[in-house]
């Protein structure tokens, strides 16, 4: 469809469009692949911004596979075109026909470790499966064996311990069970000379993690001490009354409890950015942490799938 590059298929595409063009038409070859599709894959940034100042191009249109222009950006690691998809709109979560966002196909590049909080940034789903196994961008990492961009996955809130679907096939009319598996087990198995490796990197993060949950208690914990000196109701400076009141015992770090509702706050994260001031977090609350075991498939119902591929 798109034979020239740069200057000359700039004015190739203003020729085509002046004759009735439709700047979203695909190629008719069974591959549905479009201008912006052959802009991006040909890394023709001139071009790329030329279609994207066109106020009736799809920037998600996808071809047969279900590919959108910025899965082939994030699969061959161009930065700059990803940013300017991103910035025209460019849905950071559609998937193609295997389940994978540009996040999954990021992994795999050179420039993943950039890639990967570009994406983030803007609202990636960082758990999101493939659809035949139910892998997730930590899987991936894991199965590269690349500790950093584990490490990096980690800091914005991937789960270790999250597991494949469990596959039942039949082979040779007999039932054959996958065992799902997660990405902790997945590099232990397959990277065992770098576990201890990767188990510091999962150490570092929760370091990191448990400061950033000391930060956020230490600032919700300023608050103004009203009423008796036995039991006191507190509240917090911009004039937010707890539900109830508290027992004070240390007047300089003061940790309400609101009950049992609010009293196992929701784990933080880097790629959780609201505010938890306002939150009334319990003196005892645990942590969030990275476990150390496994995940017991048998007490693991609620976050297993049971696919069958045959009958």
């Amino acid at each position: 469809m798109l034979e020239a590059y740069g200057e000359e298929g700039i004015e190739y595409i203003k020729s085509f469009l002046k004759k009735g063009g439709n700047i979203n038409e695909k190629d008719d070859d069974g591959s549905e692949m479009g201008l912006l599709y052959y802009a991006v894959t040909r890394k023709d940034a001139k071009m790329v911004e030329f279609l994207l100042k066109h106020e009736k191009l799809d920037v998600n249109s996808q071809d047969y596979f279900g590919t959108t222009a910025l899965h082939v950006a994030a699969r061959n690691g161009y930065m700059e075109i990803a940013k300017l998809l991103l910035a025209r709109g460019a849905d950071v979560n559609l998937t193609d026909k295997e389940g994978e966002t540009p996040l999954h196909n990021s992994i795999l590049t050179m420039h993943c470790l950039e890639l990967i909080p570009l994406l983030m940034g803007r609202g990636a789903n960082i758990h999101a499966r493939r659809a035949e196994e139910g892998s997730t961008v930590l899987h991936l990492a894991a199965r590269t064996g690349e500790v950093k961009i584990y490490k990096c996955l980690l800091e914005f809130g991937a789960d270790p311990d999250m597991r494949t679907f469990e596959l039942k096939d039949i082979v040779d009319g007999e039932e054959v069970v996958t065992r799902s598996y997660s990405a902790r087990e997945l590099y232990r198995k397959l990277y065992p000379e770098k576990i201890q490796e990767f188990e510091a990197a999962e150490r570092e993060v929760e370091i990191e993690r448990d400061n950033k949950f000391r930060s956020i208690i230490t600032v919700g914990s300023k608050k103004r001490v009203i009423g008796s000196t036995e039991t006191q109701g507190i509240v917090e400076e911009n004039g937010y009354e707890p539900e109830g009141e508290v027992n004070i015992e240390n007047s300089s770090n003061i940790i309400a409890e609101r009950g049992s509702a609010d009293s196992s706050p929701d784990k933080p994260s880097a790629n959780s950015q609201g505010s938890v001031e306002g939150r009334w977090v319990s003196s005892i609350a645990k942590k969030p942490r990275l476990s150390k075991d496994f995940i017991n498939p048998a007490n693991d119902q609620g976050t297993q799938q049971s696919v069958v591929r045959g009958s």
